[in-house]
């Protein structure tokens, strides 16, 4: 007689073998998670697609959808529907958050992160509030800490001699160890004209991290959009 787990095994490779079809809802989804219980994620994916194609108000079957995709962009658009669908139960609703919440984090958009994961808490109480969201909280303040201190040197440096060279500033650290993690993180980049430069301000030390040098600061503005911006690097520019 065979086992349990083998007669599982083949009862969900035979499920996977079937074709998928918008008009069988219900089956697509016990086929799609027999598929993924058994590591064929492709077909899983078809019957989700099914599923959804079927029933696209149905926010159960549209988060078990956008979680199977493989585009994080789709899935993303999925999950800020269901974040606002005033059908979804609270608990999906909190999911739907909490995966913007983590997609943001990933990329870096540490303000959305914050943003999401706090909705995502606010409703049920979930691992990601004691673990990512302050995670996401202290980036977020970096950043802010690092565009007020950029803001600040962009107004300082408005009025400089002609002949000025321009570079671009990604960061300003009092602690060594900061600035070089910074250093890295830009060089990863693709970007191989970065340094750290120390300075002196009333008496506390300072690591800036620099990159480029520039005839000029529309031509240094211009580097810092095209190279930094996309990857959500906060930046300035200033004179060196």
């Amino acid at each position: 007689m065979k086992s349990l787990p083998s007669i599982f095994s083949v009862l969900c490779l035979a499920v996977c073998l079937v074709v998928p079809t918008a008009h069988a809802s219900p089956r697509s989804i016990d086929s799609a998670r027999a598929c993924l219980a058994r590591g064929d994620v492709e077909r899983g994916r078809d019957f989700l697609a099914a599923a959804h194609a079927q029933e696209p108000e149905n926010p159960a079957i549209t988060l078990e959808y956008a979680t199977s995709l493989a585009d994080a962009q789709e899935a993303k658009e999925l999950y800020r529907e269901l974040s606002l669908d005033s059908t979804a139960s609270d608990s999906i609703k909190s999911e739907a958050h909490a995966r913007l919440g983590g997609l943001a984090y990933v990329s870096r958009d540490y303000a959305a992160a914050v943003e999401h994961l706090e909705a995502a808490c606010k409703i049920r109480k979930r691992i990601e509030c004691e673990i990512l969201l302050p995670k996401a909280r202290r980036e977020h303040q970096k950043n802010l800490d690092l565009k007020k201190a950029l803001e600040a040197s962009i107004a300082k440096a408005k009025l400089v001699p002609k002949g000025t060279l321009f570079t671009v500033q990604v960061g300003s650290y009092s602690s060594l160890e900061n600035a070089q993690k910074q250093l890295k993180s830009v060089k990863s980049l693709g970007l191989s004209e970065t340094r750290i430069v120390k300075a002196e301000i009333t008496g506390v030390t300072l690591y800036r991290v620099r990159v480029g040098s520039f005839p000029n600061r529309d031509e240094a503005q211009a580097f810092a959009r095209r190279k930094l911006r996309p990857h959500n690097v906060l930046f300035g520019v200033v004179p060196e």
